[in-house]
């Protein structure tokens, strides 16, 4: 199903009606949760033993090089339901749209503003460098970023207004050397070269100014603290 504009507004929509099922639906819905959800609910429905060793074979094969094709996972939520499991029990498409939606839906009061609709069209591998980009710039700690004059090879983006280096990098005069936290603490939210590169590949299929103008833009809007150096 192609997600346009219109249905993915109402896939969030739709998700986050479903978060009802959930004990706490203000906290973000986890995989983990959803799974323990449908557990408890095969356990109410009284599934036999033997049932329930087939139907977690097909959502969860025991080699571990193995994964569940989605015919599988379909195959064993079909089983559970017509056994009486009455809650969790969506298609493997089903879940995978509920998660994107999700995860859109829960970024777009901070990047909706600064990326616009592009937010929309994000793909799962977009919406995790977003996230973890933002949990790395909320976190206790200077935030730095270094950049490049690529015209003159003389410029002082450390010495210059924060608006005037937007300007030039929405020009190309500047790019982006790289970014993130001063000190390598909160190892999981260290920004890699791999995922600096990743996002600017992302923005530039979405946007239509260089990629390194939107990171600025979201760097600068969650932490107007941003510590501005040269790597010239």
């Amino acid at each position: 199903m192609k997600l346009t504009r219109r249905v993915l507004r109402r896939l969030i929509l739709e998700a986050v009606k479903r978060r009802a099922i959930f004990p706490n639906p203000d906290n973000p819905v986890t995989q983990s949760e959803l799974d323990q959800i449908r557990k408890q609910s095969r356990i109410r429905a009284g599934i036999p033993d033997d049932a329930q060793e087939k139907i977690q074979g097909l959502e969860s094969p025991k080699l571990p090089d193995q994964i569940a094709s989605k015919e599988d996972i379909n195959q064993a939520r079909w089983l559970a339901k017509a056994l009486g499991s009455k809650q969790g029990e969506i298609s493997a498409q089903q879940e995978e749209d509920f998660f994107h939606v999700l995860g859109i839906h829960e970024i777009l009061p901070t990047f909706e503003p600064i990326l616009g609709q592009a937010v929309y069209k994000a793909t799962p591998s977009f919406l995790k460098l977003l996230k973890k980009v933002y949990q790395s710039l909320i976190l206790p700690g200077n935030y730095e970023i270094w950049i490049y004059d690529t015209m003159t090879f003389q410029g002082q983006p450390d010495q210059e207004p924060k608006d005037v280096v937007l300007e030039k990098l929405k020009k190309g005069d500047y790019i982006i050397y790289s970014f993130g936290r001063e000190r390598s603490d909160y190892e999981m939210y260290k920004i890699k070269h791999q995922d600096f590169t990743d996002l600017q590949k992302e923005l530039s299929q979405v946007l239509p100014l260089p990629s390194d103008y939107y990171i600025f833009k979201i760097l600068t809007h969650i932490r107007p603290d941003l510590n501005v150096w040269s790597a010239n």
